[in-house]
C-alpha cells in the first residue's frame, strides 16, 4: 500500500521518498488509473483495457462524499484464478489449490456481495481511481499499523467485482508457505476489529467512523470465517 500511495502522490505533484526518477514525468501527471498487481499476479490479454472500460462508464464513475465513495466505484477488481502451472507444482498444490484456469469462459463466476449489494471486496489486485485514492486514502490510515489494508481501502473507495475479467495468481507450493500466508491474513483480519467501532484513529486524529453497515459486516465476516 505504501508504494501505491507514494505513486499516487507523485502523480498529483507531491514530493515523495523515491530515490530517483527516469524519463519525462509529464505523462505520469496525466495518469487517471493504476493497475495494482502482486509480483506473482498476471493480467491476461486485454484485461486492463476491460477494467478501464468499466471504470470510465458514466454509471461507474466514483462520486466522493463523507470520506468515502458514495456512488460509483473507486476500484474495479477482477476475479482471481490459479495459474495452471502453479496448481500442478506439487502434490499439496494439486490437493488444495484446485485446477488452474486455462480458459476464462470455463470459470465465469459471480460474487455474493456484488450480486446482493452491488459491490464487492478488494483483494489488493485491480484498477484504482487515482483521484479517489488520493482524496480519500492518502494519509487516512495510520502508517505502519495496518496489515490487511485492502479490505479497508476497498470499503472507502467502494469496489466493483468484474467476474468476466480475469487475473491469474500463483498458489503456494507447500503447506508451510500456505499457512504462513493464511496466518498473516488472519492476523490482519483481527487487527481490523477496531474499524467496527464508532470512532476510528487516522493520521489526523480520532474521527467518526465513515464505514457503512455493509463495510463493517465485511470486516466481521472475515473474522467469523477465520474463527
Amino acid at each position: 500500500r505504501g508504494a501505491i500511495e507514494q505513486l499516487v502522490k507523485l502523480i498529483n505533484g507531491e514530493n515523495i521518498e523515491f530515490l530517483s526518477f527516469c524519463g519525462d514525468l509529464t505523462f505520469v501527471r496525466k495518469v487517471k488509473y493504476i493497475a495494482a498487481l502482486d509480483y506473482d499476479t498476471k493480467a491476461l490479454i486485454d484485461t486492463i483495457p476491460e477494467l478501464v472500460s468499466i471504470a470510465v462508464h458514466p454509471f461507474n464513475k466514483a462520486e466522493l462524499g463523507n470520506r468515502c465513495v458514495i456512488n460509483g466505484y473507486g476500484i474495479i477488481t477482477p476475479r482471481i484464478t490459479t495459474k495452471l502451472k502453479s496448481s500442478l507444482k506439487s502434490p499439496f498444490a494439486k490437493l488444495v489449490g484446485g485446477v488452474g484456469s486455462s480458459c476464462a469462459y470455463d470459470t465465469l463466476c459471480s460474487n455474493l456481495y456484488q450480486d446482493t449489494f452491488g459491490e464487492g471486496i478488494f483483494c489488493g489486485k485491480g484498477l484504482i481511481d487515482v483521484n479517489a485514492f488520493y482524496t480519500l486514502c492518502c494519509g487516512f490510515f495510520p502508517s505502519e499499523q495496518i496489515l490487511s489494508h485492502d479490505i479497508l481501502e476497498g470499503s472507502v473507495l467502494r469496489t466493483a467485482f468484474a467476474g468476466d475479467v480475469e487475473f491469474s495468481d500463483s498458489f503456494p507450493p507447500n503447506s508451510t508457505s500456505y499457512f504462513k500466508r493464511l496466518h498473516r491474513w488472519i492476523r490482519g483480519d483481527f487487527q481490523n476489529i477496531s474499524y467496527l467501532a464508532k470512532k476510528i484513529e487516522t493520521n489526523d486524529g480520532e474521527i467518526s467512523n465513515p464505514f457503512r453497515l455493509l463495510d463493517k459486516f465485511k470486516l466481521f465476516d472475515n473474522i467469523r470465517r477465520a474463527a
